[in-house]
């Protein structure tokens, strides 16, 4: 076992882009990398289109069912295709819209890392954030896995049909169509959540390189270091406006998904039906989870960011900046950026959801409590109704 650790701890070490992961799976599912001659764009864009062919007819097949005609579980897991599935797809699209940029983004995140790809902070963060994203992508295909062989009879194209052909396609080709929604969600949040991280490393780099400076009085990487800083808040500021309407229909997915979760439970506590409780806790603790990382990454970068400044405030800058004649001009232009800096760090990033609520841990702890709000008041309205 201790071997198995260390080969694959040399392996991670070896690994010299933290976005490698992302990139990988984008090449089959994602929306930045298009090459209409190679195999795997050819594979997406079938797979895409396939999936919401499929949607499409399941979302207008559930009007003409008969809801006394199938389990209660059944009709909700068909709701929950229209909702979680739906919205998986929305996800998709919102990134995609916004390609151009993100691509650029992805692009200046790479070029960083490729210019000095031995920095400690660099190699030590790599195996870190790559095992954080593998691990979050693999909890969700789970997840997705899971769902699609669970609700697998509750394809709402195999209840309404009255063909045994269509009933039969319809069955064998609900999991596949599920994961590929799942992986099409998969793809927006390890994309986010990846180029949160190395960010956040990035800024974090920033702020020692500023310390570092400062300390030995470098001016010539002062300057270096203001224009990394004005680049790189430049770039989390695109970021940060290419995410808001993604974000936004983030927190409502997860709203949704969770109080969704509460309603089929409510159900399944009160004995009204439903027999598939795991799948329901699991739907419930994985949207949870993945709602407070989504606060915890976003609070994260902003304090990363926020350190820059800090750095400089608290430096020893003013006694080691003396004045001289012969370099007076040097000396107003390295005091001008050093205050511009602090300025700028001193402004949050403030990631929002679509400019009506921070994306922090703050908004997460509090979208869980009105969701746990709705959960106990459809548990008393439903007890009630059995009164």
């Amino acid at each position: 076992m201790s071997n198995l650790t260390q080969w694959i701890s040399l392996k991670l070490s070896r690994i010299d882009d933290p976005l490698l992961f992302h990139r990988t799976i984008d090449r089959y599912v994602g929306f930045l990398h298009w090459n209409i001659r190679t195999l795997s764009t050819r594979i997406k864009l079938l797979a895409i289109f396939l999936t919401f062919i499929y949607l499409v007819i399941a979302v207008l097949s559930i009007p003409m069912i008969d809801p006394a005609t199938v389990p209660i579980d059944f009709y909700f897991g068909m709701w929950f295709l229209f909702g979680a599935g739906g919205s998986c797809f929305t996800q998709w699209l919102v990134l995609a819209h916004e390609r151009h940029k993100l691509r650029e983004v992805i692009r200046f995140l790479t070029d960083l890392q490729r210019r000095d790809r031995h920095h400690p902070m660099r190699v030590r963060s790599r195996p870190q954030i790559l095992v954080f994203v593998v691990l979050y992508w693999a909890q969700n295909v789970g997840q997705a896995v899971y769902w699609a062989f669970t609700l697998k009879h509750t394809s709402p194209i195999q209840q309404a049909s009255q063909f045994a052909v269509v009933k039969v396609l319809a069955s064998w080709l609900y999991p596949p169509i599920i994961v590929m929604l799942g992986q099409m969600s998969d793809i927006t949040q390890v994309m986010t959540f990846n180029t949160l991280l190395v960010f956040t490393v990035e800024f974090k780099i920033l702020a020692d390189d500023f310390r570092q400076a400062i300390d030995c009085w470098n001016v010539g990487e002062l300057r270096e270091c203001v224009r990394r800083h004005r680049r790189l808040l430049a770039m989390a500021l695109v970021f940060r406006d290419k995410l808001r309407m993604y974000l936004m229909l983030t927190l409502e997915i997860y709203f949704f998904l969770i109080t969704y979760a509460c309603f089929v439970m409510v159900i399944q506590l009160t004995g009204n039906g439903g027999s598939r409780s795991l799948f329901t806790i699991l739907t419930g603790f994985v949207s949870v989870v993945c709602l407070i990382l989504f606060g915890w990454v976003c609070d994260r970068l902003e304090v990363k960011a926020s350190d820059v400044g800090r750095q400089v405030y608290n430096s020893d800058w003013p006694s080691n900046f003396i004045y001289r004649e012969n370099r007076a001009l040097d000396y107003r232009l390295t005091r001008k950026n050093l205050l511009i800096v602090m300025m700028r760090a001193q402004n949050r990033i403030r990631f929002s959801c679509g400019s009506v609520l921070d994306m922090s841990l703050e908004t997460s702890y509090q979208l869980l409590k009105l969701c746990y709000s709705a959960f106990t008041i459809m548990l008393s309205m439903i007890r009630n109704w059995s009164v």
